[in-house]
Formats: structure tokens, C-alpha cells, sequence
């Protein structure tokens, strides 16, 4: 589950100030943890890297991120929380680790990802209910939640 997200990317830049790291709604994070707490799938809490050039990954990259504690990679997330900043919208992301970017193979066949796959949207779902049923809310708030399949990094 993503706290934070690396902004390699270049959409986040047009919604927040220049800075490393764009983050999602605490609170929204909080409940789609507590969501996901009575299912039966590894989760795992830290900063993800948002990057849109999948193909300039570099060992040094992954290994320096991966030493830094980023736990995955994605597309997404960046820019998913900086809209959500800019619009004061609540967001948050859940990743399904699909593949790793240390040995550059799929796991396909991960006895994790599949149902990880299958938890997050009605992980989501209970999240989005929990966060719009707790107050305070402001009446502009929106809540919305990316379920996303991501990559690996080296832990």
C-alpha cells in the first residue's frame, strides 16, 4: 500500500509544487488498511516510485530505491495524489505486486497476486463506505481509490 509515491513522472508536476514525493489522504489509507486486515493477503505499508518510462528503468535506479525502501513501482500513483491534492479529493492506492523489476520477470503465476487481485476492490469498496460514513468530510470532498497491478522493487 502505498504512503507515498516517488514523482518520476511528469504529470504530478503540473498539479503540486516541484518536490520529490506526492502522498495520498492519511485517513483514506488508514481505513483501506483496516479494510484489508480480515483478509488473507501479505500487505505491506511504504513509498512506492511513480514512473512513466517503464523501459529507462535502470539497475542503479532499482537498486538505490530499493535501498531506500520503496517497495514497488507503478504508473500512477504520483499523479493519482497530486489531482487528489489539487481538487481536494481523498485518494489512495492499493497495489497487487505483479512482477519484479530485480530479476525482470513476471510473476505471472505468484501464489499472491491473484488473490490480491481479487481482495482490493471489495477491500476498496469497504474503504470508501468506512471514509464517507466517518466525519469531518467537507461538503467538496470527493473520495475516490486506485486499485493498481505493480511491479516490484528490490527490498
Amino acid at each position: 500500500m502505498g504512503t507515498s509515491a516517488l514523482r518520476d513522472e511528469g504529470l504530478s508536476r503540473h498539479y503540486l509544487p516541484p518536490g520529490r514525493t506526492a502522498s495520498p489522504s492519511p485517513a483514506l489509507t488508514q481505513h483501506l488498511t483496516e479494510a484489508l486486515a480480515p483478509y488473507d493477503v501479505p500487505v505491506t505499508r511504504g513509498p512506492i516510485w511513480t514512473t512513466d518510462a517503464p523501459y529507462r528503468e535502470t539497475a542503479a535506479e532499482v537498486s538505490r530505491y530499493g535501498a531506500d525502501g520503496v517497495l514497488a513501482a507503478d504508473m500512477e500513483a504520483a499523479a493519482v495524489f497530486a489531482v487528489g491534492h489539487c481538487r481536494t479529493v481523498a485518494v489512495a492506492t492499493v497495489d497487487a505486486i505483479a512482477d519484479s523489476l530485480v530479476d525482470r520477470r513476471p510473476r505471472r503465476h505468484s501464489p499472491d497476486t491473484e488473490p490480491a487481485l481479487h481482495t482490493a476492490p471489495a477491500a476498496a469498496a469497504q474503504a470508501l463506505h468506512t471514509s464517507t460514513a466517518s466525519p469531518p468530510t467537507p461538503a467538496n470532498t470527493r473520495v475516490e481509490l486506485l486499485v493498481n497491478r505493480s511491479r516490484r522493487a528490490p527490498l
